[in-house]
């Protein structure tokens, strides 16, 4: 049994007149492509188990690491993430030293603004920065790839590179949206780097927000079900192998992002796709893999050495009304499911349920009602695997989450 704490929202009555009309849901997905260069490797062998991944995950927002060459990357775009249909342009790319960064993104939902590189003493910080079209609202995309390895030199570099960003983030006026996401090659919760990420100064707004809340040693069976590196024990290709043991990838959010209204974070929707806490120190790939299946752990296997990392936000599209808002637990299971979800509920809804499920664009998919229950029992419709959001709405009370589909 996975189970997953979501925040019970009191009052979006809003939401109650259609998702579509009120806010849109956008997925934001992190992923390092390994020395993505565009060789023949690259398109030949690897783009297939790309446009696997891509078409279950259908980002929204695509921050890419370890990208070698803008021809490489402009290759990925026409081949992997448009190789059906024109649907994602490629921000402006800038190339620095080392590898580089990229952002991708769904023309339809978003115009690009600017990347403006923010130099340390390895590789570029880049900020993408884009606007919402529904909502018109900004958002500023730090993309990260800090410096690898566990001395204390390396710990120190990558201190160095934060302290760059935040001088960068610390200069933004209160209130603004962002988020930091990428490879940050972060071992623990008490390394430097970490920590001055983290750092709220009473001067400045410029700090971030970990939604995963853990803390200590990352390399952890407890904590298998974050890790993204490395799906392999077997060394081909390059990169690292040895296992899922490592949370190098993370999406962190600014202040204003974790808030709700705007432009905010859906609780409990960061996933480490294709990790189903079961592959601590194995490959992904080593059946069963119970949150994607065969097929789809074999092309995260065979793509990269990272898994892909998924957030997914809401833009508020008309005001919402800030409200209290209360916690309780809702235990999903399994997650990821098959056939029949049940959701356990506590303390027990005294009001008939309301079940909505929509997809990763924010296109609701079904509903059904359901008597008050502790427990509630849904036989979920054909259903392609990937990611999925849920709400359920009793009385007042909220709930929303993320469910996945193997």
């Amino acid at each position: 049994m996975q189970k997953w704490m979501v925040s019970m929202m009191l009052l979006w009555l809003i939401l109650l007149s259609g998702l579509s009309k009120a806010q849109e849901t956008i997925s934001l997905v992190s992923y390092n492509l390994l020395n993505y260069e565009g060789i023949q490797a690259d398109t030949a062998i690897r783009n297939p188990y790309f446009r696997k991944i891509m078409q279950a995950l259908q980002p929204d927002l695509l921050v890419c690491e370890e990208v070698k060459a803008y021809q490489g990357i402009l290759g990925f775009v026409a081949h992997v993430m448009n190789d059906s249909a024109d649907i994602y342009s490629l921000g402006t790319f800038i190339t620095g030293f080392d590898t580089n960064k990229a952002l991708i993104y769904r023309k339809e939902k978003f115009h690009f603004i600017s990347n403006h590189a923010i130099k340390t003493d390895l590789r570029d910080i880049n900020e993408f920065k884009v606007v919402h079209k529904a909502s018109g609202d900004t958002l500023r995309l730090y993309a990260v790839h800090l410096k690898a390895s566990s001395s204390n030199d390396d710990e120190a570099q990558r201190a160095s590179e934060v302290d760059s960003l935040r001088k960068r983030t610390n200069a933004l006026p209160a209130g603004t949206d962002f988020i930091v996401c990428g490879d940050f090659n972060i071992y623990n919760t008490n390394e430097d780097a970490y920590q001055k990420l983290m750092q709220n100064n009473a001067t400045d707004d410029g700090h971030v927000v970990d939604p995963i809340l853990i803390s200590g040693v990352f390399n952890n069976p407890s904590y298998a079900k974050y890790h993204t590196q490395s799906p392999r024990v077997r060394n081909f290709g390059g990169g690292v192998v040895g296992g899922l043991d490592d949370r190098f990838d993370m999406i962190l959010f600014s202040n204003a992002v974790m808030e709700q209204g705007g432009i905010s974070y859906i609780p409990g929707s960061t996933i480490s796709f294709g990790n189903d806490g079961n592959h601590y120190n194995d490959s992904i790939n080593r059946p069963p893999n119970t949150a994607v299946g065969d097929e789809m752990a074999d092309a995260l296997h065979a793509a990269s050495d990272h898994l892909p990392l998924l957030s997914l936000l809401e833009f508020q599209t008309t005001g919402i009304p800030d409200f209290a808002k209360e916690s309780v637990n809702v235990e999903v299971f399994p997650n990821p499911f098959s056939d029949v979800l049940q959701m356990k509920i506590s303390p027990q809804p005294v009001a008939p349920i309301h079940f909505e499920l929509y997809d990763v664009l924010g296109r609701i998919i079904a509903t059904e009602d359901f008597m008050a229950s502790a427990v509630i029992t849904y036989h979920m419709p054909a259903l392609m695997p990937g990611i999925y959001l849920y709400r359920m709405h009793w009385g007042q009370l909220f709930a929303s989450g993320t469910i996945v589909r193997n």
